[in-house]
């Protein structure tokens, strides 16, 4: 036998570490910037349309976002629970449109995740008013 094998054998009967256990938030976490912004613009109840929801990221975002790219994460979130089709508003215009809003496990992993980003600004204020050269060379 080699020392390789040996090696796994010896591996192989080493009890396992104990396993941490991780909630369906954690493990979806961080959440790409357009999930993110897609959440953002549902969470206060509105219930928008495709079209609204990629006009308002982009223009949150400042960017242009491939129409394919939002309505197959529109289709991604609702095949995750954090969105859901729902009736147009009263006044709704186009009746052919299809009108979203957020879920309670959304408005959980908007929330986690806002959560997450807010800790991660308060460690980066703290670094910038621990290193003033370092802050009067930013923008």
């Amino acid at each position: 036998m080699t020392q390789t094998q040996s090696r796994t054998i010896i591996n192989f009967f080493k009890p396992p570490k104990e396993q941490k256990s991780y909630s369906d938030e954690q493990i979806q976490m961080p959440l790409s910037p357009l999930i993110f912004h897609i959440l953002s613009e549902l969470f206060g109840g509105k219930k928008l349309h495709g079209h609204d929801i990629m006009t308002q990221v982009e223009n949150e975002m400042d960017t242009h976002i491939p129409t394919a790219t939002v309505y197959r994460t529109l289709k991604e979130l609702r095949a995750k629970g954090w969105i859901e089709l729902t009736a147009p508003p009263e006044n709704a215009m186009d009746d052919r449109r299809k009108y979203f809003q957020i879920t309670d496990p959304g408005k959980r992993m908007y929330a986690s995740e806002y959560n997450r980003l807010r800790k991660l600004l308060a460690k980066a204020e703290q670094q910038f008013k621990e290193n003033p050269a370092f802050q009067r060379n930013t923008p």
